[in-house]
């Protein structure tokens, strides 16, 4: 069998073409969904080790403005990388469709830049903060249109702070904390509306039984000398621990009671909630008492889909709080609330359902709080590697984007080995493959 030099540049091609759409895929700028998700991805890094951002405001549904961005080439191919700027975009027109909440002018990303002429490219520098309630509206500048604007980019942010060299905070480190909390925020923008609603709000707060919280109280007390550090990977970016460290007094070291606590008294007040029978819904998972301190944050997420569906959140003790530390949800009426807890008082949710989190600093020297998690029994749905939900029944075939490429990277190579491997004497031509 001779070697065939027409299907070999088609193989050839083929993986030229894999390797391009990959290099476009390293380039591409990061989709900031809100103003929270790019504050959010702000305070993801150490604030020494912050770079300044780029980013084009743009309008798709503007077929104008849609044309002159795309002649602007806008990538992060001739910038920096990652660690010295961040490069991103956002839908100016999109956002107010995409997400299934109530997205208000707080969540807009350009209403917090003053930003209404589409395109417009503008830097942050690396002194924005990323915090809710400070002026930041000075601390970004605006091309002016003229000349090109990568050749403006770089001048601009060679007069800014060059982020310090950490071995602790790699390259790699950074970029799967930003696709982490991108990948979030989607979630919370879309996970939601695909799955079932057991409440007309998705939450509820009410007092503790005196009977749960001096039992909690008792066990506390007598297992605090067990107290350890939580280990969180280091791209995770639901809590910032790489700012504050967290603890945790953990009643997996006493499982009977902790199941024993959990199924006598949360189940039952879950199951009177939501309607669902307390023999349908099985315990999945408890955490705590985890031990918040002083500059702590709870990034707002949806919790594991598969299993954490009817949920509580016990608040054990708070000590030396300056103020309260609110718990924002965005309820099933697609509003956003914050939620202050006392000691001795419980909120129940839909944790899969409704976002939920504490995405302010801590202003207190410590916060103690127990989560229980159930599942109704007929539960089925899961997360695809998107984390997207779908019905392991209803949804069988379904596969995720990831998935698809996944198959068609391996359908190309398998392409490639039979084009090379066929004789040449079956009279097939590459025309009519």
């Amino acid at each position: 069998m001779g070697f065939d030099t027409q299907r070999f540049h088609v193989c050839t091609a083929l993986w030229l073409t894999l390797c391009l759409m990959a290099s476009f895929v390293d380039a591409a700028p990061v989709n900031f969904v809100s103003a929270f998700h790019f504050m959010d991805l702000v305070r993801d890094t150490p604030y020494h080790l912050r770079a300044p951002t780029v980013m084009a405001f743009i309008n798709n549904s503007d077929s104008e403005c849609a044309g002159r961005f795309s002649k602007l080439s806008y990538s992060q191919k001739g910038l920096p990388d990652r660690n010295e700027l961040l490069v991103g975009r956002y839908d100016m027109e999109a956002q107010f469709h995409y997400a299934w909440f109530k997205f208000t002018e707080d969540m807009d990303l350009a209403a917090r830049f003053g930003i209404t002429t589409c395109p417009t490219i503008v830097i942050v520098r690396p002194e924005w903060t990323g915090r809710e309630g400070e002026n930041n509206t000075d601390n970004h500048l605006t091309w002016d249109g003229k000349g090109n604007w990568r050749a403006w980019v770089k001048k601009q942010i060679s007069k800014m702070h060059i982020p310090e060299s950490d071995p602790e905070w790699p390259l790699s480190r950074i970029r799967s904390r930003d696709q982490v909390e991108t990948r979030t925020h989607m979630r919370i923008s879309k996970v939601p509306a695909k799955l079932p609603m057991y409440t007309e709000k998705g939450y509820k707060k009410i007092p503790m039984p005196d009977g749960l919280y001096e039992e909690l109280q008792a066990w506390y007390h007598k297992h605090e000398h067990l107290r350890a550090e939580e280990d969180w990977s280091k791209i995770a970016t639901q809590l910032n621990t790489h700012e504050a460290k967290m603890t945790m007094v953990s009643f997996d070291h006493d499982a009977i009671t902790r199941d024993r606590i959990s199924n006598t008294y949360v189940r039952p007040i879950l199951s009177n909630w939501s309607g669902i029978a307390e023999d349908s819904m099985a315990l999945k998972a408890v955490y705590g008492i985890r031990e918040y301190y002083r500059g702590n944050e709870l990034r707002t997420h949806v919790d594991t889909i598969a299993t954490h569906v009817l949920s509580a959140i016990l608040n054990i003790n708070q000590v030396g709080m300056d103020e309260p530390w609110p718990l924002e949800v965005i309820n099933h009426d697609g509003v956003r609330e914050l939620i202050t807890m006392e000691p001795k008082e419980m909120v129940l949710y839909e944790s899969a359902t409704l976002p939920h989190g504490r995405p302010f600093p801590l202003k207190g020297e410590k916060f103690s709080n127990m989560f229980v998690h159930y599942q109704p029994k007929g539960w089925d749905f899961v997360e695809d590697s998107d984390g997207m939900p779908y019905s392991t029944v209803v949804d069988r075939e379904r596969i995720s984007v990831f998935e698809s490429y996944a198959i068609a990277v391996v359908a190309m190579l398998v392409g490639c080995a039979w084009l090379q491997l066929i004789p040449r004497d079956h009279g097939i031509s590459l025309v009519h493959i």
